[in-house]
């Protein structure tokens, strides 16, 4: 398992050794990003700083995570963290302005704080009950949360009191 970062100076250099550009770092040691932050092929098990907020994209494919532990609260683009091994949304965001990509991770269940998405989430499993899901030309099943607010009343309630095992 990978340790968080303690100093501001171990934040700092990580953010720049992954070129990761227009960032502030916090007093509390979190990672404010007024752009996007892309870790693909970084084959790490947990991030080792924790981010607030990413005005941009977060994408987090193929890196061995286990867990969502670090991410933004906040994402002001696209969220994709598929080809980990991320079996729970523990720490998922709690807004995410576009799309939503879970692709081939190992879910068991699908609760998280979202309170807010505009797109589609993608899913390698369907959610059990889920009348808008559709399965586009890979294989993978869709949804637009859209539609789905209108049938549930909100996104919110449904990820926090269904636990569905995917």
């Amino acid at each position: 398992m990978n340790q968080k970062f303690t100093s501001k100076e171990e934040i700092y250099q990580w953010c720049t050794d992954h070129l990761i550009e227009n960032f502030t770092i916090n007093d509390d040691l979190t990672v404010d990003v007024e752009d996007n932050v892309i870790l693909y092929l970084v084959e790490m098990e947990e991030l080792p700083v924790n981010f607030g907020y990413v005005k941009g994209d977060f994408i987090l494919g193929e890196n061995n995570l286990e867990t969502l532990e670090g991410v933004p609260h906040t994402v002001g683009g696209d969220f994709i963290c598929g080809g980990n091994n991320i079996r729970d949304l523990d720490f998922f965001p709690k807004e995410i302005d576009s799309r939503v990509i879970l692709l081939n991770n190992p879910l068991e269940s699908y609760t998280s704080p979202l309170e807010h998405a505009n797109n589609i989430i993608w899913i390698s499993k369907p959610i059990p009950g889920l009348s808008y899901l559709e399965i586009d030309e890979h294989g993978y099943y869709k949804y637009n949360i859209d539609d789905y607010l209108i049938w549930n009343e909100g996104a919110k309630e449904f990820f926090e009191n269904n636990d569905f095992i995917i």
